[in-house]
């Protein structure tokens, strides 16, 4: 199943407590999403966290623009995108955005769409945030006209190491889900198979709009349409219950 968003006011949100990540940690935000372009603005946000550190306010967002998925990280003074390739009408996508938490000097922030990458440099000290506040699903943070038009499953947060293991993380999740993953640390998991609910902290997310959840689901190890069974059976799987 996934959570379906048609560009109208609705959400899921939570404020973070309990497992944020801390200071000075790698941060990848991934998940699923659908693109439903016949009905989808200019910019469509599919999930977004933001944070502070030192009173500045950081975002790392999943978006699209014009139908090109774009990994942006921003905070107080500067703001970074990179479009990482079209996203086809109406198919599930692996989407993700790796932010560093090192500001020492130019890091690389690093796009995902499916097996395809895009990278920008940015020169800012933890971006990462000191901590994450709040995760915001189907709009930016503040509500507003940029709305996610189409579905999203799978989402997670993860700290990394570095860049190498986002790699191997982002490769692995094409073919799992993110909570029988082996690369990175698992910080929060909402499958979205039915409602909000994180399987890994204590973050559920709060449905804000009557927010609907339907059989559609990746069909994890290929992309495309799928349906819940064998995404349902596999998370069975991985959690020895089967």
């Amino acid at each position: 199943m996934s959570a379906v968003f048609d560009n109208e006011a609705k959400s899921l949100t939570v404020t973070v407590t309990g497992s944020p990540p801390t200071s000075r940690q790698n941060t990848l935000l991934v998940g699923w999403g659908k693109l439903d372009q016949d009905t989808g603005p200019v910019f469509d946000t599919l999930a977004s966290i933001t944070g502070t550190d030192g009173g500045n306010t950081s975002i790392i967002e999943l978006t699209s623009s014009s139908g090109t998925f774009v990994a942006r990280a921003a905070m107080t003074g500067e703001d970074r995108n990179v479009a990482v390739g079209a996203l086809a009408d109406d198919t599930w996508a692996l989407l993700g955005v790796y932010v560093p938490s090192d500001g020492t000097g130019d890091s690389t922030i690093r796009g995902y769409h499916d097996g395809t990458t895009g990278d920008v440099t940015y020169h800012l000290q933890n971006l990462a945030t000191a901590t994450i506040d709040e995760l915001t699903v189907g709009t930016t943070p503040a509500g507003g006209w940029n709305g996610w038009s189409g579905k999203v499953a799978e989402l997670a947060i993860f700290n990394v190491a570095d860049l190498t293991e986002a790699d191997a993380l982002m490769a692995e999740l094409a073919t799992t889900t993110a909570d029988a993953a082996t690369n990175g640390t698992l910080i929060e998991y909402w499958p979205l198979l039915s409602n909000g609910n994180s399987t890994v902290g204590s973050n559920n997310l709060t449905n804000n709009g009557s927010v609907a959840f339907d059989a559609d689901h990746p069909s994890i190890g290929g992309g495309g349409g799928g349906t819940v069974v064998p995404v349902i059976i596999l998370h069975l799987m991985q959690q020895g219950i089967l």
